[in-house]
């Protein structure tokens, strides 16, 4: 997967390599925390739903979310003051499904 931004075209596997080297592996999680609204903003414009949207909308199927609203779908968004507070309850119900199967 890649982006153009800043007109350069950035690989996700580079963001990876770049993680690793600074002795931050594992640190994808953190880094998506520090940038939720910037993530937000290049979902929104790239019309990318984000990793929770497929499981949300099976479970919602009565739903029909805009765009904006699936950018925000994320499980790294859950803690985001700036996501409507329904959408982060969507996607903590998820947090919670998944715990309760794990049972």
């Amino acid at each position: 997967m890649s982006i153009v931004l800043f007109e350069k075209t950035i690989k996700l596997a580079e963001i990876r390599k770049i993680l690793k080297q600074q002795s931050c592996n594992k640190a994808e999680k953190k880094f998506a925390r520090t940038f939720v609204n910037e993530i937000y903003e290049i979902a929104v414009t790239m019309e990318i739903p984000r990793n929770l949207y497929k499981k949300i909308q099976k479970n919602n199927l009565e739903r029909k979310f805009s765009k904006e609203e699936k950018a925000w779908l994320s499980d790294f968004q859950a803690g985001n003051e700036n996501c409507l507070g329904e959408l982060r309850n969507l996607i903590i119900d998820t947090f919670k499904k998944k715990k309760g199967k794990n049972q």
